[in-house]
């Protein structure tokens, strides 16, 4: 989770504000919390691959340093 704060901030810190995506399936339960200590928003799930997948969105503007919860 460290890790993919500091990428995220980074990136926060270099471009525009834009959603942050990510796509798991919905069965991989840890990848979801990741996901969700890090501030991602579920948006939607959807069949691919022979497997329910999760879509979660996250504005890039919000893992600038300072704006961190």
């Amino acid at each position: 989770v460290r890790a993919a704060r500091l990428l995220l901030r980074s990136a926060a810190a270099e471009l525009c504000d834009q959603p942050v995506l990510i796509v798991t399936q919905t069965a991989n339960h840890a990848s979801l919390r990741v996901a969700e200590r890090l501030g991602f928003a579920v948006v939607d799930t959807f069949e691919q691959w022979g497997a329910e997948q999760t879509l979660a969105a996250a504005q890039l503007h919000t893992f600038r340093a300072g704006d961190w919860r």
